[in-house]
């Protein structure tokens, strides 16, 4: 089975992903004020869409309403953001940031515990591992975050296909980073990779 429901899991599933938005989103708000000052307003808009998505998943109601303003505001590839809504998207961020500061710091114990039950009983078998896949790609497909549980049985895969280690490695890395839609875009060429093995 590759999923635990019961409340304690909830809970340090959603520390595991305020955890990552705090890794993901430490200096985003520069990359995004980079990309307005530059002109590239898609990256900027992508930025804020994500965000916008994102603030969602930590639960942060305020983060994500004013995300979704500046969001509007690049539609078209134009850039109508104000400066008041630039100063409320970083004051929001940097507020978040520093109410999940402790995450970073903590002993994540759970993490670990975690990581050592991974590392005893990996993904091996064909069906297990296509059982796996089929459970990923909806998630990746709709950006939903609860793809993030199942990180430690996709780095198992790297163990029994070395072949796929680097699209494994950066599969992974997308998902920490909250980008759903370039991770879809890794898992449809690991799955292909996997079908031509188990075939």
């Amino acid at each position: 089975m590759l999923e635990n429901n019961s409340p304690d899991v909830d809970e340090e599933f959603q520390k595991t992903i305020n955890r990552l938005f705090v890794k993901s989103y430490k200096n985003k708000f520069d990359v995004f004020k980079k990309a307005l000052d530059d002109g590239d307003i898609k990256l900027a808009h992508r930025i804020a869409h994500t965000l916008k998505s994102n603030a969602g998943q930590i639960k942060n109601e305020r983060l994500k309403q004013v995300a979704t303003e500046v969001e509007s505001m690049l539609k078209d590839e134009t850039n109508k953001v104000t400066d008041r809504m630039l100063s409320d998207l970083e004051t929001e961020l940097n507020e978040t940031l520093k109410n999940f500061a402790y995450l970073l710091e903590e002993d994540n114990s759970s993490d670990k515990e975690i990581i050592k039950q991974n590392k005893e009983t990996p993904v091996k078998d064909a069906k297990t591992i296509n059982e796996l896949l089929d459970n990923l790609e909806p998630l990746l497909k709709s950006g939903s975050p609860d793809c993030l549980a199942l990180l430690r049985n996709i780095r198992s895969l790297a163990e029994e296909q070395p072949a796929a280690a680097e699209i494994i490695q950066q599969l992974v890395q997308q998902m920490e980073d909250f980008d759903f839609d370039k991770a879809y875009i890794l898992f449809i060429d690991l799955r292909n990779i996997f079908r031509g093995i188990y075939a």
